[in-house]
């Protein structure tokens, strides 16, 4: 497993956890998409994993409602935004930030 520190994100490692996060895709993110996600974001969802002070992965859970048999409507977790950096792939980064997201959830 991976060494990485993984913890939540403060509001003001929200800018480098999207650079991160995105760079996982091969892409930037534009101003516009940094606006948006500064909009919904709830940092005490967003996890990272950290190397060196550096954030290299992350991952989210967004609150959703799910309707289930009966009609019954219940909050749920939807995981969102999963990606590790390039150059620190490989290394279990992502199944750590799975599993603490995982447990975070079942403790929620």
């Amino acid at each position: 497993m991976s060494e990485s520190e993984i913890r939540t994100i403060t509001p003001e490692e929200l800018d480098p956890w999207i650079r991160a996060v995105e760079s996982s895709f091969g892409w930037v993110p534009t101003p516009d998409h940094v606006e948006l996600e500064h909009m919904v974001a709830q940092p005490d969802r967003y996890l990272a994993a950290f190397e060196d002070g550096r954030i290299v992965g992350g991952n989210a859970s967004i609150p959703v409602d799910l309707t289930v048999p009966g009609g019954r409507r219940l909050t749920v977790c939807a995981v969102n935004g999963v990606g590790v950096a390039p150059g620190a792939t490989r290394r279990g980064i992502s199944t750590s930030l799975m599993r603490r997201q995982l447990e975070n959830t079942r403790e929620r």
